[in-house]
């Protein structure tokens, strides 16, 4: 299933493990549904993800360098490891 990830939902399912959100990053890490974006969602993301409360490392944001999916859900990974 492809779907379009809210950037709060991304955002609430990488802080807390608990929830619908995280759930979502869940299915995504597993494959079941993939992630549908352009350079518009990327953007958001990025600018989201490295503001100082969350403050993610540039090795955690390959999404933001044009990525294949595959990459998209390193990313994820690497940023959801610390949750």
């Amino acid at each position: 299933m492809l779907v379009v990830i809210d950037t709060n939902v991304l955002v609430s399912g990488l802080i807390n493990p608990d929830g619908p959100p995280a759930r979502v990053v869940d299915l995504l890490l597993a494959n079941v549904i993939q992630a549908a974006f352009d350079d518009r969602v990327l953007a958001e993301y990025d600018e989201v993800l490295t503001r100082k409360p969350f403050s993610f490392q540039p090795q955690a944001r390959a999404v933001s360098s044009g990525p294949c999916p595959s990459q998209w859900n390193a990313s994820i990974r690497t940023a959801s490891a610390g949750r």
